[in-house]
């Protein structure tokens, strides 16, 4: 077969406007319009490629410190609409097996918040070398959702006959986009002087489910459009890991020691 060639090209840009209560409180807002070129799937030879992906997205946000850096906090809410998103899917149909290729969902949406905070509560109220204890803590929310998106699949129908069928997506969340996240850290480094330091530190990561896939983690489905995949079978239901690890550094710096955990309660 003969080479394939495509040019793809779109102008990018970002405007930003942000607006400072003092010097270390400050408001923005901000304005993006992205872009990814096209694709060829090379199972694909005789399809056209993908189309690229634009995307126009906005985001407001708030950021600041007090307390000569005590406590940092800072927030913001953002929407994306995309249009032509390139998404990854398994093509499971009659007569052959799975095959992972790239298709374009007309019209997405993605909108959402983040919030992260540091607080050093010990900071003015114990010595330096004892005040280290730093706590931090980062939490997103996320609605992701498919406005326009359908895929022509061939299923088996009665006898085992294969026929096509239009599965619309519309209304599905998009893959990996959990709901809910959580991630926190507590480290507090611990200076013994001639002794050297230890640093013991805590990590937590939680999420809600995610699917992998466009089906919200059902995979295919039959001929009545009924899924034939249990629950997650293409996602991962929420889950916690706790992760833990202590570190010992000698005086001059020049070596550490590291004894790390993750996941510890399984």
């Amino acid at each position: 077969p003969g080479e394939r060639s495509a040019t793809w090209s779109s102008p990018t840009g970002i405007l930003e406007l942000t607006y400072r209560f003092s010097d270390m409180v400050a408001a923005y807002w901000k304005y993006t319009h992205g872009f990814k070129s096209g694709y060829f799937n090379a199972n694909e030879y005789d399809e056209p490629p993908v189309d690229s992906e634009k995307i126009d997205s906005v985001e407001v946000g708030f950021r600041g410190s007090w307390f000569d850096g005590i406590f940092d906090f800072s927030a913001d809410f953002f929407y994306y609409r995309y249009q032509d998103y390139q998404v990854f899917v398994f093509t499971d149909e009659v007569g052959q097996g799975p095959t992972l290729q790239i298709l374009n969902a007309p019209k997405a949406q993605v909108y959402g918040s983040e919030m992260q905070m540091t607080l050093m509560p010990l900071q003015d109220l114990l010595p330096e070398e004892y005040s280290g204890l730093r706590l931090q803590a980062q939490m997103g929310w996320l609605s992701s959702e498919f406005i326009e998106f359908s895929q022509e699949v061939t299923v088996k129908g009665e006898g085992g006959a294969g026929f096509l069928k239009v599965v619309n997506y519309a209304g599905n969340r998009l893959p990996n986009s959990p709901d809910f996240t959580i991630s926190a850290t507590a480290e507090w480094e611990l200076d013994l002087g001639n002794w050297g330091a230890v640093v013991p530190r805590y990590d937590l990561q939680w999420t809600t489910d995610i699917f992998f896939d466009p089906t919200d983690g059902r995979g295919g489905s039959d001929a009545n459009g009924d899924p034939y995949n249990p629950a997650f079978a293409v996602g991962q239901p929420g889950y916690a890991l706790h992760n833990f690890q202590i570190l010992y550094r000698l005086p001059n710096g020049m070596a550490e020691v590291r004894i790390w955990g993750r996941n510890i309660t399984d």
